[in-house]
């Protein structure tokens, strides 16, 4: 069934059978009711995903951002994998890609094997010990880190320092009441699609 019959795991499944679910669908009722422009938004971004099917499930202008800003001597970090794995990996010279759920890191290995590449640490983890995959790596190690999978408050505080002067922390739906406080010495640029946040943080010392 693809997309319309597998269940979502945050917001990047452009269309499938679980957002008419009546819990689903009271809830997005609701959530137009109060803010109409929603709607739009949201087809906005089903139409964004599917015109650009390999991109990451970040907000367009956050892509954008960052696609402008890798290299490819460049190391990364990322928490939650998926479509950003391999689209990180091709720009990259060294990835470590962090992942709790089992069979998504198995779809994920495919397609990584598929495109033949062989820069990606890919680690599946428990969630006990999901955050701290990074502590393995000296400080200031990192060009960017992106936070987009489990415990998210953890791993901001553990990205903090994780990343050069210079360097970017990803973090995605933002907008999810997040504790941001380890990273308020970071310059922050939000950015936004109507329906989620990506914030990019930038170390300046």
């Amino acid at each position: 069934m693809g997309f319309f019959g597998q269940r979502p795991d945050g917001v990047g499944i452009p269309l499938n059978i679980h957002m008419f679910s009546p819990t689903n669908f009271v809830r997005n009722a609701k959530t137009v009711l109060r803010n109409p422009r929603y709607l739009y938004n949201r087809v906005g971004v089903m139409v964004d995903q599917m015109v650009h099917p390999e991109d990451p499930w970040l907000t367009r202008n956050a892509v954008d951002q960052l696609a402008s800003y890798l290299k490819p001597t460049m190391k990364g970090f990322e928490w939650g994998s998926g479509r950003s794995t391999v689209w990180l990996a091709r720009r990259l010279e060294h990835l470590v890609s962090i992942e709790h759920n089992a069979e998504w890191h198995s779809q994920t290995k495919e397609k990584l094997t598929a495109t033949g590449l062989l820069n990606v640490d890919y680690r599946l983890v428990p969630q006990t010990a999901y955050a701290r995959q990074i502590e393995e790596f000296p400080n200031g190690y990192f060009d960017f880190i992106v936070i987009d999978g489990e415990d998210r408050n953890n791993c901001i505080v553990a990205a903090a320092a994780k990343v050069h002067i210079g360097g970017w922390v990803v973090v995605d739906n933002a907008d999810s009441g997040y504790d941001f406080g380890p990273l308020a010495a970071f310059d922050l640029q939000q950015t936004s699609n109507g329906v989620w946040r990506t914030d990019l943080f930038t170390r300046h010392s």
